[in-house]
């Protein structure tokens, strides 16, 4: 069954030489000056990494990964995804018969890219937004290989009933009043520092390693740090803010960007929050060029807990039995 990837162009810039020019393509760099197509294990990848990207070491186990997977997951028919230079749009095109090869390509920046698979780029573009929301969620990863879906005939689907959000900015509408009531009764619940304790439980039963929680004061943005297990996009880590605010007490923009200032490099950040957000917030955590924030408001955080309540420890289970017994 094909399978749906994301391989980026330098943020885009690379996208002309990818489509056009006699011999259309996909291609990676990673400084990687000598033909690797030969070798199929992911330490001996990783061992060439190592070599020519002395100063990226601690990343050279994970670029390894990607290179294996541009090498040799990625199959013939399988379809490739390449975002534009604002991201909105995607040049799309299948992956043709023939093995990976390695021609050296200088760009004029200075960049290099030489390992390479051959690809049918389609003339239309794909506009991000008609993709499912989960897919449109690992889109936004930050390794230049990314698998999206391992059903393309699912990924298409999706696009064909316009399923994903229409829009990068939502406006909140009207809390349904069970909801506001669940909120309510939460915050009652569970103080700052509990509910901090509860997302850190949510994420565990969601499957995620959960690595540390902040203790009480300054926390520079982050309040747990987590790395995801999600296997389509394993090993990310995450950072995570928790705020327990009544319903109406909008997250704004400055809450976002302290939080995307804790976010190092190669991670995701994760803002939760019993309110909601306001249009600035939203804007802020899809900003270009910047790591992704998920936002989980309100409503989103009682569909979560109710989604994985049998995975929560009895702790929580007990204390916020009435989410349970509401759930339909």
């Amino acid at each position: 069954m094909p399978r749906v990837w994301v391989v980026r162009a330098d943020g885009g810039k690379s996208l002309d030489e990818f489509t056009s020019g006699p011999h259309p393509h996909i291609s990676f760099g990673f400084n990687i000056r000598e033909d690797i197509t030969h070798l199929t294990d992911v330490d001996q990848i990783e061992e060439k990494c190592r070599s020519h990207n002395p100063d990226r070491l601690p990343l050279a186990g994970r670029i390894a990964r990607q290179i294996h997977a541009f090498l040799f997951d990625i199959k013939p028919r399988n379809v490739v995804l390449t975002p534009t230079t604002d991201r909105k749009w995607l040049r799309y095109g299948t992956v043709q018969d023939g093995s990976p090869y390695y021609r050296e390509v200088h760009y004029e920046d200075g960049g290099f890219h030489g390992h390479h698979r051959p690809v049918e780029w389609r003339q239309e573009l794909l506009y991000r937004y008609d993709c499912s929301d989960e897919d449109q969620i690992r889109m936004r990863q930050r390794p230049t290989v990314v698998l999206i879906s391992d059903d393309a005939e699912s990924f298409w689907s999706h696009v064909a009933s316009g399923s994903g959000t229409p829009a990068p900015t939502p406006k909140s509408g009207p809390i349904d009043p069970e909801i506001l009531g669940a909120l309510e009764k939460l915050i009652d619940e569970v103080n700052w520092v509990q509910a901090q304790d509860l997302i850190a439980d949510l994420l565990s039963a969601m499957g995620c390693e959960v690595l540390c929680v902040s203790p009480p004061g300054p926390d520079g943005g982050v309040d747990i740090w987590a790395v995801s297990s999600d296997m389509l996009t394993p090993d990310v880590p995450l950072f995570v803010q928790v705020k327990r605010y009544k319903w109406g007490n909008n997250i704004n923009a400055k809450a976002v960007r302290e939080l995307r200032g804790g976010i190092k490099f190669g991670g995701r950040g994760v803002f939760v929050t019993t309110s909601t957000f306001a249009k600035g917030a939203r804007e802020v955590a899809t900003e270009p060029e910047y790591p992704y924030i998920a936002l989980i408001d309100g409503p989103k955080l009682i569909a979560l807990l109710r989604e994985h309540w049998d995975k929560m420890s009895p702790d929580f289970r007990q204390r916020l039995d009435f989410l349970n017994s509401t759930a339909s």
